[in-house]
């Protein structure tokens, strides 16, 4: 055996747990329970006591250190403990974290772990009460990765752009201009990739939603399918209330042969190439584009993998449609074919950073069940922020990369910020229509000058909500107020 295959970080386990009873305990339950799940999952017994260090999924929960709690449980006695912070693309980030570890034979065993009880806390909070989650008493974690970074600034905050179904869906609009589509055809273009979805999540016995939907009933408006923010209707939205575990279990090879664990059962990370667009979306050259996800793409090409658009098994990062649209075209991929490995963050449920954990998990068996092809994952952070992308297969390979092209991003077309106060005509780019359940409050529409600044506006006119929902207004001429009142 060759030293670098001795060293070869490698995927031996997995596990997931989905409770829709919604009588979760706490979220440390689901953690322990996929963590061991994934432990026994090479059908090889793994002492607890191997395992180096646990790396928690950063969580909507009070935990200050649940790694300690799930090594604690488990009899991990052991293993130093990581928390994460917060972005889509982390888990994924952490398995390249944990795998260049293993490679420089500084760690062993690793574990990757994250849950949700979104679910069950709603349901006590309807009744008058709350989870009761075990207490820590300012326990640390002996390690942190990538801390939580602000994504908005304060005055995109004040617009509600923090909000990340409003934003998408602004990218949605002008996605939808990009293309050239109408109004129909483009709600029926996302209503059936949402639908290809659905049915996927239908076969996967731990997404949240099982239930089958068709087209017509995604993308019709109704009591149970609200709009939420122009053009998207609840399920075209991100799944957050769930109650869901999954872990994942890494070890290099050589460890991996003295276990005795299954060649067939192991798969192996080839390469996480990750980049981030401009966190400021107001600054940003367009919005139906993502120069950081070309510049993944670009480097994907240069490495020993299959070509992106001949990849067996994948899973496009899904929160909202125009997110999967921009990925698969940057990527060439098309958006016919099966897209998400889970049925995606609706269907298949989005328990908040954790959710590519699950991806990873479903993608490993599915590569086990198909020796030999090659699985990607694109994990996706912020207001299409902070991307991760990862190739995978049961083949290993000569050696294996995090490769950061963060220098390889143009950003030289980076847009400046219009003064608050800014009043005058402008050149109306695009736009979304906020909905609660009695139907639209107020829409908030990007404005771009003529030297290309762009700047914000907002209306709660109920008139100008049925133009901004009836056509396509992108490109005609809008007017801004000094006190940033939008009119058409």
């Amino acid at each position: 055996m060759s030293k670098s295959r001795t060293t070869l970080p490698t995927i031996v386990g997995v596990g997931q747990t989905v409770d829709r009873s919604c009588e979760v305990a706490e979220p440390i339950d689901q953690m322990v329970e996929a963590t061991a799940i994934a432990l026994a999952d090479s059908n090889v017994a793994i002492d607890p006591r191997k395992i180096d260090i646990i790396g928690t999924v950063g969580g909507l929960w009070e935990y200050t250190d649940p790694a300690r709690l799930v090594a604690d449980r488990l009899g991990a006695s052991n293993a130093r403990t990581l928390l994460s912070g917060f972005g889509g693309q982390t888990p994924q980030s952490l398995v390249g974290h944990f795998a260049q570890r293993i490679a420089s034979g500084e760690l062993d065993v690793a574990v990757i772990v994250g849950a949700e009880a979104v679910a069950t806390r709603r349901r006590l909070r309807a009744e008058g009460a709350d989870m009761a989650i075990t207490e820590q008493h300012g326990a640390m974690p002996d390690e942190r990765f990538k801390p939580k970074i602000d994504i908005t600034t304060d005055y995109e905050t004040e617009l509600g752009l923090i909000m990340p179904v409003l934003t998408y869906a602004i990218f949605e609009v002008a996605i939808r201009h990009a293309r050239a589509e109408s109004v129909d055809a483009h709600l029926s273009r996302i209503a059936q990739m949402c639908a290809n979805m659905s049915a996927i999540a239908a076969e996967n016995p731990f997404a949240w939603h099982r239930n089958a939907l068709d087209a017509s009933e995604i993308a019709t408006a109704s009591q149970k399918n609200r709009l939420v923010a122009y053009p998207y209707t609840r399920s075209m939205c991100a799944e957050p209330t769930v109650d869901m575990g999954a872990a994942v279990v890494l070890m290099p090879d050589s460890s991996a042969d003295e276990l005795g664990i299954d060649t067939a059962l192991r798969v192996y990370p080839h390469r996480i190439i990750e980049a981030e667009d401009t966190p400021s979306v107001t600054q940003r050259v367009r919005f139906d584009d993502s120069p950081a996800l070309r510049a993944i793409a670009r480097r994907w090409a240069d490495e020993p993998l299959p070509a992106m658009c001949d990849i067996d098994l994948l899973d496009l990062y899904s929160c909202f449609p125009s997110v999967v649209s921009l990925s698969s075209e940057i990527f060439g991929i098309d958006e016919g074919r099966k897209l998400t490995m889970t049925g995606g963050l609706h269907f298949g449920g989005g328990p908040l950073n954790n959710t590519v954990t699950h991806a990873i998990a479903s993608l490993v068996d599915g590569l086990r069940s198909e020796p030999g092809v090659f699985g990607m994952i694109h994990g996706n952070g912020g207001l299409i922020t902070k991307h991760s992308v990862g190739a995978y297969s049961t083949t290993p390979p000569d050696h294996f990369a995090v490769i950061d092209v963060a220098d390889d991003v143009d950003t030289s077309g980076d847009r400046t910020a219009q003064q608050r106060d800014a009043a005058g005509p402008f050149r109306l780019e695009a736009y979304s229509v906020l909905h609660d359940r009695d139907g639209p409050t107020n829409a908030v529409a990007a404005l771009l000058d003529d030297d290309g600044s762009r700047g914000w506006a907002t209306t709660t006119d109920q008139t100008t909500f049925e133009a901004l929902m009836s056509e396509d207004l992108v490109g005609v001429t809008a007017h801004r107020s000094v006190d940033g009142l939008l009119s058409l």
